[in-house]
């Protein structure tokens, strides 16, 4: 889902600092804090996604139901492995970004 908005959002040019136009698919994506960005925010939602402590019952309502307790909840070596990259990937990105708004 957020691999599929970042499309939107890259085709349309809507973000906050315009690019001056669409943008078309090409390898000056990556020079960019936005492919880095959303590629760190999907590491770190793979990397936690066994994390989850309750479960909701209903779609729009319902219950919660505890799955497990925060006790229980334990690392794998390559989940730590991935949110550590994808947090500092993310770091990365804010510099990128921080950097082209001191430029602009």
């Amino acid at each position: 889902m957020q691999a599929s908005l970042f499309g939107i959002f890259l085709g349309t040019d809507s973000f906050a600092i315009s690019h001056g136009g669409r943008l078309f698919p090409s390898l000056m994506l990556v020079t960019g804090a936005g492919f880095y960005e959303i590629t760190a925010y999907v590491l770190v939602a793979a990397a936690t996604e066994r994390l989850t402590l309750w479960k909701q019952t209903g779609w729009l309502g319902g219950s919660l139901q505890r799955i497990k307790k925060t006790q229980e909840i334990k690392f794998a070596r390559s989940e730590l492995f991935v949110l550590v990259f994808g947090v500092l990937l993310l770091l990365a990105a804010a510099v990128i970004e921080a950097g082209g708004i001191v430029s602009a």
